[in-house]
C-alpha cells in the first residue's frame, strides 16, 4: 500500500500552489506515495477530478468554524482518513493550527510550506494569531519550506536559516511545454500583447495594470491585455476596464488550464505584485521567453534568464509604461540560451519531486538552498 500525504490548501483551481502541486503529482511513484487533499472550500475546483483519477481523495473541512470546531473537524479527517505518513500544509500561518492537530493525530511528518511574504501584522488580534500560529509551526513542524529567502523569513522569522528543517524549494514546472512554445519577440511598434496569470488579489495587484495599458495606449501603442485567472479582486478589475475605456483592449480569461499557449501569445509579462513569495507563472513565462516586467516585491532570485527580466522600482503606471516602450520591443535571448538557464536548475519539478519525497519518508535534507 501506498504511503499517504495530505496536503492543506484552499482549493484546487489551476494557480501556482495547486499548478506545482500538479506536476508534482506526475512525478511521483504512485505505488509508493499516494497524495490526499484537504480543502476548506467546498465548491469543486478544476482540478478536483483530475487528481482522483491520479487515485488522490479529497476531504474538505470547516477551517472557518470557532476554533474548537474546527480543530474537531481537522481531528475527524486526520483519525478517519490516516493514517498518513505526512501533513503538508499550504495555509501560511494557519499552519500551525494544522500542524498541532497532526501531532496529536501521531501523523510522523509535518510541513509547514511558505508561498508568499506578508508584511508586519497589524492590530492586537492579528499580532496573537501571528504569534500564537508562529509558536505552534516551530513546535509541531518536523519540516520547513519556502519558495524564497522572503517567503521563508515571512513565515518562520529572520533566523530561519539557522533552522536545519527549513529548506527552499522555488516553484517549479514540467517546463517542456513552456520551452516547446517559446516564440519570437515582436516585429514592430504596432502591436503590442501584454499579459499576467495569477489569481486575483491585493497583492497580485493586477487593477494596476490597466492604467498602465492606458498609458501606453496614450503613447500611441497599439497594446492589449490579457488577465488569466479569478479571485476577489477580479469584479474591481472589471470595473476600473470600463471606468478607464478599455473594455475591448482586456480580455478577462477566468481560470484557465492552456497556460502555455496563454504565455505564447504575449508580448510581454507583467507582475506588478506589492507582496510576492517566487510566482510560479513568473518562473513559466521565462520558460516561455517572454519579456517579463516585474515589481520591486518580486525576489531577485526570480530571475532565472536576466536578460527576461525587467525590474521597474516604480509604483507610477506612467513609469512602468515608458519602460515597456523602451524595451517591450527589443530583441531576447534564443531558446538554447533559457533551456539552458533551466537545465538541472531547482525551477525544474523533478528537483521539487526529489527533495518531497525525501522529506515525505521523514529524512532530513542539507542545508537551506536549493
Amino acid at each position: 500500500m501506498p504511503r499517504r500525504v495530505l496536503h492543506v490548501l484552499r482549493k484546487l483551481d489551476p494557480a501556482g500552489v495547486e499548478n506545482w502541486l500538479h506536476a508534482l503529482d506526475s512525478f511521483r511513484d504512485p505505488d509508493q506515495w499516494a497524495f490526499d487533499f484537504l480543502l476548506e472550500d467546498r465548491q469543486p475546483g478544476m482540478l478536483e477530478e483530475e487528481f482522483r483519477s491520479r487515485g488522490a481523495r479529497i476531504f474538505h473541512w470547516d477551517a472557518t468554524a470557532r476554533p474548537w470546531l474546527a480543530a474537531r473537524s481537522l481531528a475527524r479527517v486526520l483519525h478517519q482518513g490516516g493514517p498518513f505518513q505526512a501533513v503538508h500544509s499550504h495555509v501560511h500561518h494557519f499552519s500551525g493550527f494544522v500542524l498541532s492537530q497532526a501531532t496529536h493525530a501521531g501523523v510522523p511528518v509535518r510541513i509547514a510550506h511558505s508561498h508568499s511574504t506578508s508584511g508586519p501584522a497589524r492590530g492586537l488580534v492579528r499580532r496573537f494569531y501571528t504569534s500564537w500560529c508562529g509558536g505552534a509551526i516551530a513546535r509541531h513542524k518536523t519540516h520547513g519550506l519556502a519558495v524564497s529567502s522572503g517567503a521563508a523569513e515571512s513565515l518562520f522569522g529572520p533566523l530561519w536559516q539557522q533552522d536545519p528543517a527549513i529548506h527552499i524549494v522555488p516553484p517549479a514546472a514540467d517546463l517542456a511545454p513552456y520551452f516547446a512554445r517559446a516564440g519570437a519577440p515582436p516585429t514592430g511598434p504596432g502591436d503590442l500583447v501584454l499579459g499576467h496569470c495569477g489569481r486575483f488579489s491585493a497583492e497580485k495587484n493586477q487593477t494596476f495594470l490597466l492604467p498602465v495599458l492606458h498609458s501606453l495606449l496614450n503613447m500611441g501603442v497599439d497594446a492589449r491585455l490579457i488577465l488569466a485567472g479569478e479571485g476577489p479582486c477580479r469584479p474591481e478589475a472589471e470595473r476600473m476596464a470600463a471606468r478607464l475605456g478599455l473594455t475591448q483592449r482586456v480580455r478577462f480569461l477566468g481560470v484557465r488550464r492552456d497556460v502555455p499557449e496563454i504565455l505564447a501569445s504575449l508580448d510581454c509579462f507583467l507582475f506588478p505584485s506589492t507582496a510576492e513569495g517566487l510566482g510560479l507563472a513568473l518562473i513559466e513565462a521565462q520558460a516561455a521567453g517572454r519579456l517579463c516586467f516585474v515589481s520591486a516585491a518580486v525576489p531577485a532570485e526570480a530571475a532565472v534568464v536576466p536578460e527576461l527580466v525587467e525590474r521597474v522600482d516604480s509604483a507610477d503606471p506612467t513609469q512602468w509604461a515608458q519602460r515597456i516602450l523602451t524595451r517591450g520591443f527589443g530583441r531576447r535571448p534564443g531558446i538554447d540560451r533559457i533551456r539552458r538557464a533551466f537545465e538541472g536548475s531547482a525551477y525544474d519539478v523533478r528537483h521539487s519531486a526529489r527533495i518531497c519525497q525525501q522529506i515525505y519518508s521523514g529524512r532530513s535534507i542539507r542545508g537551506p538552498g536549493p
